[in-house]
Parts: C-alpha cells; structure tokens; sequence
C-alpha cells in the first residue's frame, strides 16, 4: 500500500512538472503563450540565433550572412551582451533584429514567479537599450513557457516568437550532415529556423540551408520583414 502511494506521489509529481513547464510544442500550440511560430510569407524563411553572442562564432556568422543577404533575429542572453557590446552594436547595424533570452539562461527559470521572470527579461532589456536596441522580442530559453512566463512576458510587453523547425544543433552526438538533413527535409517556406551562433558548425549549416531553400524551394527572402 504505501509503495502504490508513493508511486502515486511520483506520477503526480512528475504530472506537476510536464504541466509547470511545458516544452516547445506548447509555443506552438499556444497553450500557454500565444507565439509566432510561422511567417505570413510562403517564399520566405526566417533564420534566428539563440545563446549569443558568442565571441568565437558570431563575428563569422555576421560576415558569411551579409555575404548571402539574410538578415536574421538573434535571441541573446543579457550577460553574454553585457559582455560583448560590441557584437550587438554590429548586429543592428547590419540590419538584424535582437531579442530577449533572458538574462543568464537559467533552465529552472519556469519555477519562478512571474515578477521575478519579469525581473530577468528586464535586466537584459536595460543591457540592451544601454546598446542603442529596442527589444520587443521574445523567445523562452529551451522553449519552455508556462503561465508565469506569459505574463512575465505581458508585463514587458514582448511579442514572443517560437519555431517551426528545430535543428537540434545543439546535440553534440549529431553531424553537421545529419543536422542538415533534419532542417531541408522540414522546410516548405515560412518557416523560423532555431539555430544558436554558440556552436562551431554555424557557418557551414547556415551557408547550405540558404543554398538548399534557394535551390529547392525558391525561396526569394532571408529576413524579418515576413515575421
């Protein structure tokens, strides 16, 4: 009997947890935040960068997307800008937009209260109006939203942007090959692509997905215009 009541407990637990903090099919599905996931324009496809930015990875990628003409979002921690300003100056003047992905990154962030998530979001927004950047955009670390991380992001007034293909870049065990593999078998045009600029294998992953859209889909516009 009390072995049943204990796994009960667990199960419970663990229900409390999936409901709490919900992953990225919840942005999608707008169970919790209501999110822009898609573009409203088929013939173009939104590349966003998350995590940045990162001083080894970043400079390069800026070079290779003025080289291609794609102007993308980066959703940037605020210590990581604090850190680098210089990186964020450049990615407004080359015509990027810059978002909020808090301000450290924290993976238990969803179990904090509204107010305190609220606090974070706005660390990072003083990071960056201090750049010359008026942040409007969001988008949730690991992409996990629950109720207080919507109205945190009410309570900043953040329109808050999800993905319609995950690259999974981040997965050391994955290939370049099999990352992009995963990405062209996925796009159809008006998607946003999650990539993050932290990883060593940007450059090259963003240079053939241009390349394939272009080629495959016809795809004519890399920008933020559609979002």
């Amino acid at each position: 009997m009390c072995q049943t009541i204990v796994i009960l407990l667990l199960l419970a637990l663990v229900a409390l947890v999936a409901y709490v903090a919900y992953a990225s099919a919840t942005i999608s599905s707008g169970f919790f935040v209501k999110a822009t996931c898609r573009l409203g324009s088929p013939s173009s496809l939104l590349l966003t960068f998350d995590d940045g930015p990162d001083p080894r990875y970043t400079p390069a990628l800026l070079d290779l997307l003025a080289r291609l003409n794609v102007r993308a979002v980066f959703f940037v921690i605020g210590q990581k800008a604090q850190a680098h300003p210089e990186l964020i100056r450049r990615m407004v003047a080359e015509g990027h937009l810059v978002g909020n992905h808090t301000f450290v990154h924290n993976p238990f962030y969803a179990f904090r209260s509204a107010r305190s998530i609220a606090r974070e979001l706005k660390a990072t927004d003083d990071v960056l109006r201090s750049l010359g950047v008026e942040p409007k955009l969001f988008r949730p670390p690991l992409g996990i939203t629950n109720r207080a991380i919507a109205k945190a992001a009410a309570l900043m007034n953040y329109r808050t942007v999800g993905w319609s293909i995950r690259s999974f870049d981040t997965r050391r065990s994955d290939t370049p090959e099999r990352i992009l593999k995963r990405v062209e078998s996925r796009i159809s045009g008006g998607d946003i692509v999650l990539l993050h600029d932290r990883m060593p294998d940007v450059c090259r992953l963003v240079g053939q997905i241009v390349i394939f859209a272009r080629e495959r889909h016809g795809i004519e516009r890399f920008d933020h215009r559609s979002l």
